[in-house]
């Protein structure tokens, strides 16, 4: 692999992995310790793993959450400008659109340590979770084994 390409990859983080690479250790591990917890509570109820799979389809990704923040700002603020009439106040979306462009590339963003520190998930780490369970419920074959490590290493989507 050439300097230039292992370069860009370092500017262009894999789209299922940025988030993640941009988030805090301890947010990280306080997911991951949240999502084995909730995989070991179906281990042994397995009739309860449907409506926690209705749970899982209904949740909000980190990404639906800052998409939904940053244009209820630009909305307000740019109503704000037009009928207050100041100009000023147009370099706030300025800055929420540049913000959104270095989240787009590299997955970092201003708002994301405290979204990821109240235990907004990736859309991957939602699936993760979503396969675990399926995986336990025997949708893939053979019922999967009774251990949550086990469980977890097989429904990691993004492994390394």
């Amino acid at each position: 692999m050439s300097s230039t390409s292992q370069h860009l990859k370092q500017f262009f983080p894999p789209t299922t992995s940025r988030v993640e690479l941009s988030s805090r250790s301890e947010a990280i591990f306080k997911i991951k310790s949240k999502l084995r917890k909730n995989v070991q509570k179906y281990v042994s109820n397995v009739k309860g793993i449907d409506a926690r799979l209705k749970v899982l389809d209904s949740e909000w990704d980190v990404e639906r959450v800052l998409e939904l923040a940053s244009s209820t700002l630009l909305f307000c603020i740019i109503a704000l400008s037009l009928f207050v009439g100041k100009q000023w106040i147009l370099a706030i979306p300025l800055m929420v659109s540049a913000f959104l462009w270095v989240h787009a590339v590299q997955g970092w963003c201003p708002p994301l340590p405290v979204l990821r520190h109240f235990g907004f998930r990736t859309a991957t780490e939602i699936l993760e979770e979503k396969a675990a369970l399926k995986m336990i419920r025997g949708d893939f074959g053979k019922s999967a084994a009774n251990d949550v490590d086990d469980i977890l290493v097989s429904a990691n989507l993004h492994p390394g």
